[in-house]
């Protein structure tokens, strides 16, 4: 009866743990991909580029240091998960969620070329 109660507990602490580790993910992606590739837009500066959103104003240590914290973040939750889905812990089929991020990210927008 204790063994059944600890399993279940386990796998609902598991689960929130999934959640978690899962969202995180999501939330660093787009910063991990921002740091690592840049700007990749072709128009100038000077001809006033359109944007869907417009690139924050920070100085160089504070994109380094966010840079860096989306990185670990993302590096962490992703072992995170690959741990709970080898231990049975987190379907697998949920992978097919999260891996295809890379791709919404990196997209071309309207008039991208």
């Amino acid at each position: 009866m204790w063994s059944l109660q600890a399993a279940g507990g386990k796998r609902a602490v598991a689960g929130w743990v999934c959640l978690l580790a899962s969202a995180g993910l999501v939330l660093a992606f787009p910063v991990v991909t921002w740091w690592l590739v840049g700007d990749q837009s072709t128009v100038p500066a000077s001809e006033d580029p359109d944007f869907a959103f417009r690139p924050l104003n920070v100085s160089r240590g504070v994109e380094r240091a966010v840079g860096l914290a989306s990185v670990l973040l993302a590096a962490v939750m992703l072992l995170v998960l690959v741990w709970f889905t080898v231990r049975h812990l987190f379907d697998a089929r949920w992978w097919s969620v999260l891996v295809p991020l890379w791709r919404l990210v990196s997209s071309r927008g309207p008039g991208d070329g």
